[in-house]
């Protein structure tokens, strides 16, 4: 008989723009946290545009893979840790995450030709890492539209019933997992002994899973009155993306002598394309045990599938090179307002790209000691990549430090180690917690590659 009677459109309405409103925030999700890949480079801050001298060189510089004189093979781990603390009306609660994952494995065939270099490299790497854990607890009063409810009291079905207004516990577990990967075919082609140019293609796959389970408990009984006597409001949310995409980057490489370099790369314009399937069922409990599943798996099932155009990303480095020490710098241009969705049904949300976000430069500083003697490298880096969200503060933007270490064996067998370091803020506003949830992040990723050459 409830679950006839029971009506709760704005709860369903919740469930349907859910699908759009999430999207501009995904694509911040797809390109934000794109530390890159490789050891050296990422020890240096990803300050490695103008460097480019492994095989790494495919994704920040392919015309790098020219200054590769012997057959390379690689391979990489690398070991992800954030820490998220997230406050609600003021009670923070500590979150961690960490997992260790193959991270790359390359292999770079230069080639000798009458008139030039020429280099080739085929692999795969991780470039985006999504697992995160977001809990949260909190006691709140704060109004929730989707709990408010008609059809509890079959003699009055239109009278309305607000479960929010006063003090409930409410609680919350946002898990996050998956990634971005690319597998990447690249070749470098020398003009003169001063000038390369190269290019890589690559094609990406990757998924992005969330489980979002939220609780809102009556703990001080204040909903007592039957038939609203509420017990417990709980959600589920299953939300699961798969990403494939193919792109083109270019880059050229300038020499002046053995001291500077200058380099630059272009990546896109790229097509994303993105299926997403959203399951969700929601549960009411009451004191005297009654219960009413508001909605379920096998009834709020939501298949989408859309494209998105991503625009060009534009890099730029230069290093220097003196006594052993190489000093790099680098910034990546990109214009988050041109980002836009090609399904008619969520052209609307273009608007947001322009309203919302807009274009960022991320700066990068690298800095590489080396001691001939012992063949030993030791490095250290800054970056700083600004939120594309506008009207956040400074704590908002991401800022990394970054150090790291080789040690080379006969020429061949180099093994390198790197350690990167992150913090930031993020805010987070949806239906179940409008009063918004303030995160605080620090990110910690160790690398370590292992590379040979013959």
């Amino acid at each position: 008989m409830y679950k006839i009677l029971l009506v709760s459109i704005l709860f369903i309405i919740f469930f349907y723009s859910g699908s759009s409103a999430q999207t501009t925030p995904e694509v911040v999700g797809i390109f934000n946290n794109q530390v890159g890949f490789g050891t050296r480079a990422l020890g240096m801050g990803g300050a490695y545009v103008s460097v480019a001298e492994d095989y790494s060189a495919v994704f920040w510089n392919p015309a790098g893979l020219v200054q590769i004189r012997r057959r390379e093979f690689w391979a990489g781990l690398s070991h992800h840790s954030l820490e998220n603390d997230v406050t609600l009306n003021q009670n923070t609660t500590a979150n961690s995450r960490n997992a260790t994952k193959f991270n790359s494995l390359g292999l770079v065939y230069p080639v000798s030709t009458r008139h030039g270099k020429f280099a080739f490299a085929v692999g795969y790497q991780k470039i985006n890492n999504f697992d995160r854990n977001q809990s949260f607890l909190a006691t709140s009063n704060t109004r929730i539209e989707q709990l408010n409810f008609r059809g509890l009291n079959p003699e009055n079905p239109h009278e309305v019933y607000s479960f929010s207004g006063s003090e409930v516990n409410r609680e919350g577990q946002v898990n996050f997992s998956g990634s971005l990967n690319q597998v990447s075919l690249a070749s470098a082609l020398g003009l003169s002994p001063n000038l390369s140019i190269g290019i890589t293609l690559n094609f990406w796959s990757g998924k992005n899973e969330l489980i979002y389970n939220f609780y809102q408990t009556d703990f001080l009984n204040n909903y007592d009155s039957p038939p609203a006597n509420f017990n417990q409001y709980s959600q589920e949310q299953v939300l699961f993306n798969q990403y494939s995409s193919f792109s083109l980057k270019f880059g050229t490489l300038l020499h002046f002598g053995k001291i500077a370099r200058i380099g630059f790369s272009i990546d896109g314009p790229q097509k994303f394309y993105v299926k997403r399937e959203e399951y969700s069922e929601a549960i009411i409990s009451f004191d005297d045990a009654r219960y009413i599943e508001l909605l379920d798996s096998t009834d709020r099932k939501i298949l989408i599938e859309y494209e998105l155009t991503a625009p060009f990303r534009l890099s730029a480095g230069g290093s220097l090179s003196f006594l052993g020490l190489l000093l790099s710098g680098s910034a990546e241009y990109l214009d988050w307002t041109q980002f836009r969705f090609e399904e008619r049904e969520l052209f609307t949300e273009n608007k947001n790209f322009n309203r919302k976000y807009r274009p960022t430069l991320k700066v990068r500083t690298g800095a590489e000691l080396t001691l001939p003697i012992f063949d030993h490298q030791f490095r250290a880096g800054l970056v700083y990549d600004p939120t594309p969200i506008k009207d956040l503060s400074y704590d908002f933007d991401r800022k990394y430090l970054s150090a790291g270490y080789s040690l080379l064996f006969d020429k061949l067998f180099k093994i390198d180690l790197a350690y990167m370091v992150g913090f930031w803020k993020e805010s987070v506003n949806d239906n179940l917690t409008p009063e918004g949830r303030e995160n605080d992040m620090i990110f910690q990723q160790f690398f370590l590659n292992f590379s040979v050459r013959m």
